[in-house]
């Protein structure tokens, strides 16, 4: 929190300025969603919860507030695990790049 606090350039300038409470333009990222947002063996979301999460997934940053027993819950430890084996296989790639130099 100190290299944030006395340095403005530690994250983007929309997150520094947003986090601060500044009046920011708001920013949609151009990104390729999912036809269907749903995690395995779980329901379908609703209309609310898919837009919630489409929203997350168009914005450099976002808050959703829920109960602990929530669906996002679930989908946010789904969405975690496969972001870890999408490092996991970058950092592998990255790590075979270098070997053959």
């Amino acid at each position: 929190m100190k290299t944030f606090a006395v340095d403005e350039h530690s994250v983007s300038a929309y997150i520094y300025h947003k986090l601060l409470g500044h009046e920011v333009e708001e920013v949609v990222m151009k990104t390729s969603l999912p036809k269907r947002f749903s995690a395995p063996g779980l329901p379908e979301l609703n209309h609310s919860q898919v837009y919630a999460v489409r929203t997350v997934l168009q914005r450099p940053i976002s808050l959703i507030q829920v109960s602990t027993n929530s669906i996002y819950l679930v989908l946010i430890g789904d969405f975690g695990r496969r972001l870890q084996e999408v490092l996991r296989l970058h950092q592998s790639l990255v790590a075979g790049k270098r070997s053959m130099r």
